[in-house]
């Protein structure tokens, strides 16, 4: 007999181990979601805030698997004082249908 193995959808997580620095790529997920509802965030914002190394990569699964509608403005954002930088704003549009 062959096990069906479910996807994890990114709310399935512990609501609790959200709010640790968890690697895991679900809670990662969780974590900005919880974010984005809240208001926009730069990919900046998802690193230092949430320790989101690749926001981008987990805004595509959300995009793209889970089916979140989540829109990116391009904005200049300062890294560290007198650096600034190009980078993407993310702003929560729709939830995904299921969610």
């Amino acid at each position: 007999m062959i096990a069906k193995i479910e996807k994890a959808t990114p709310t399935a997580a512990n609501p609790k181990l959200s709010e640790t620095k968890s690697t895991d790529t679900a809670l990662q997920r969780q974590r900005i979601l919880e974010r984005l509802r809240e208001s926009p965030a730069t990919t900046i914002e998802l690193r230092r805030e949430l320790d989101v190394m690749m926001p981008a990569a987990r805004i595509f699964e959300l995009r793209h698997d889970y089916g979140y509608e989540i829109d990116k403005a391009m904005v200049v954002d300062e890294t560290k004082p007198d650096h600034t930088h190009t980078v993407a704003l993310y702003s929560l549009v729709r939830e995904a249908a299921h969610a």
